[in-house]
């Protein structure tokens, strides 16, 4: 299981799902507050993920988007478990691909 670090602003209502959804295929999923809503170690590898509503009508705030551009870690914007699973998939997948060059 994961963590809980200060976090002040709203949960997207669909968080806690995906979170579990996520400890089930044995991910540690811990809450941050800013820039994003998880990050999460899988696998020895660390993923970045952001929680938006299921009717995608919230967007990347202004310091989202500068962390979405900067970063050289994997980093997805999920709506539900399916997505979260998908991408934590995908990042492992390619963390595998570049290991074996």
């Amino acid at each position: 299981m994961g963590g809980r670090f200060a976090k002040s602003h709203a949960t997207d209502l669909n968080q806690p799902e995906i979170i579990k959804a996520l400890e089930v295929i044995g991910a540690k999923c811990y809450e941050v507050e800013r820039p994003v809503d998880l990050l999460i170690e899988f696998r020895g590898i660390w993923i970045v993920l952001e929680v938006k509503n299921k009717k995608g009508g919230n967007k990347l705030t202004i310091d989202q988007v500068e962390f979405f551009k900067n970063t050289s870690a994997p980093a997805y914007v999920v709506r539900d478990p399916i997505e979260a699973i998908d991408a934590v998939q995908r990042a492992w997948r390619q963390a595998i691909s570049v290991l074996a060059g």
